[in-house]
This record gives C-alpha cells, structure tokens and sequence, in this order.
C-alpha cells in the first residue's frame, strides 16, 4: 500500500508542477488569433488595440525591461485567400489621446508582417508590434500617457 501511496503523490507533483510551468507559459505569450477573408479587389481592414496581457507592460526595445515588461507582441490573423492570389498586408498606427486619434507620423510603432500560406487558400499572417524610443523631447510628449491601435489591411491581387 505505501508504495502505491508514494506513486499517487508522485504523480500529483508532477501534474502540479506541469501545470504551472503551463500556466507561466501561457501568461507569457502575447500573441492574438482572428479570421479574416480578403476579396480580390477590395481591402479588408482590422482595428486593433496595442495593449499587452493582463499583467504585461509593452516597453519601448533598448530599455531597461522590469519582470513584467515586453518589447514586443505578436497579433495572428488567419485570412482565407483565393487560389492563385497574392495577399497583401500593411499596419498603420495612431495614438489616441483626449479621444483624438493622430496618425504615428514618428514612427515610433514598428511593424513587422510576416504571411505564410499554410495552405493555398490559407494565409498565417503574424505582425509584430514593438515601440522604438523616443528621440525627442516632442517624440515624448506625444507618445508619453496615450493610447495606441493599429489597423492591419488585408487585400488580394492576382499572382504574376
């Protein structure tokens, strides 16, 4: 009997200890999944707001990062493309602040877009989001206390 007792709480351990390494895990990811179909000839467009998990601060790459900070976030979309067309992405931010939205004319949100087809009517678009330091006094000012989104569009044109 003791030995089976011994093997119980063994296996609990392990079950509890998996999953809270799972747990952290999760906690830690920053990327989010939509779905969206791009028509040939028309843009579809996705507003999305930039705000990290509950508990995740996103930080400006270069600076000093505390336990809770990210430098970066990943946002996946899934679009459905017609075969034998290329699918094109682009983001574009603003910064929200008095319920006024301004175009980021400083470039201080960065874009990375990366599209793979999973299938051939099947595209993973993953765009990363990471905030360059202000250079500036004004580039401060603007950024400092605000609100930021981006919109992803998505739009089809025939492949060459």
């Amino acid at each position: 009997m003791r030995p089976l007792g011994v093997f119980f709480l063994a296996i609990c351990f392990v079950f509890l200890f998996s999953r809270g390494v799972y747990d952290r895990w999760i906690d830690t990811q920053s990327v989010m999944s939509f779905s969206d179909v791009a028509s040939y000839g028309q843009e579809s467009t996705i507003t999305q707001t930039l705000a990290a998990q509950a508990g995740k601060r996103l930080v400006p790459e270069g600076s000093l990062r505390g336990i809770n900070d990210v430098d970066s976030m990943s946002y996946e979309y899934s679009v459905i493309v017609t075969e034998g067309e290329t699918l094109n992405v682009s983001a574009i931010a603003s910064i929200h602040r008095d319920n006024v939205a301004y175009l980021d004319s400083y470039g201080l949100i960065q874009f990375e877009i990366e599209v793979e087809m999973v299938s051939s009517t099947l595209a993973r678009v993953i765009v990363t989001v990471s905030l360059r330091m202000p250079q500036t006094e004004a580039e401060y000012d603007f950024i400092q206390g605000s609100q930021a989104s981006f919109n992803v569009s998505f739009d089809q044109t025939k492949a060459e």
